[in-house]
């Protein structure tokens, strides 16, 4: 999973910014780094929530849920208004898939169900999405 997590991570980044492995790993600390001092995180927090591709110990702790948030705007799955793109998250899913020899077949339609979640409160729904848009591309 924690290697799922990472590439899947990297690959957003590549696809974002068409840049070299290496960049894209300090470009996603860079955003990391910048989602968890903005909301307020402890250095412990927010790597038990990377290595746990995104998934908070609490749910209803909205600084936790507006880091997940902060994390896929800064790679471009969710645009500032909190809309998922679709198109950029299958094609991150696609890129790691393919570096491990994999394929998904139905990985789209998953990521078009993801984004049809909703939640209450304050970035509940994008990171009700974040996870599921993970679980799609294991």
């Amino acid at each position: 999973m924690k290697g799922f997590q990472i590439c899947t991570l990297i690959c957003a980044v590549v696809a974002h910014c068409m840049c070299d492995k290496e960049e894209a790993i300090k470009i996603l600390r860079a955003s990391v780094d910048k989602c968890s001092t903005g909301y307020g995180l402890s250095r412990e927090t927010t790597q038990y929530i990377v290595k746990h591709n995104f998934i908070i110990q609490d749910e209803n702790d909205e600084n936790q849920r507006c880091f997940v948030q902060c994390v896929g705007q800064e790679l471009g799955d969710f645009n500032s208004e909190g809309i998922f793109d679709v198109d950029h998250a299958t094609e991150t899913a696609e890129k790691w898939l393919q570096w491990n020899g994999r394929n998904k077949s139905n990985l789209r339609e998953a990521m078009e169900e993801c984004a049809k979640i909703t939640g209450t409160g304050t970035c509940m729904t994008t990171y009700l999405i974040t996870k599921c848009a993970m679980k799609a591309g294991e």
